[in-house]
């Protein structure tokens, strides 16, 4: 099972919004949890270990639904 969460706000909001990812860990222990933020606020989930991978969305991907 695949899990991707989703913050496209500032590093409070994400650091808040990341024990979502320590709950689905507890819930799904074998899923890949991945989360899509904004490469300002990676500092704040590097040391999350519920958290398999740190996706990041960049600007190219508000302009153009292509590139998302």
């Amino acid at each position: 099972m695949k899990i991707l969460v989703i913050q496209q706000k500032m590093i409070g909001d994400v650091l808040v919004s990341s024990i979502i990812c320590n709950n689905l860990r507890t819930a799904y222990p074998d899923a890949q949890i991945d989360y899509l933020v904004y490469a300002s606020t990676t500092p704040v989930l590097e040391v999350n270990s519920s958290i398999d991978n740190i996706i990041l969305f960049e600007e190219k991907h508000r302009k153009s639904k292509k590139n998302f």
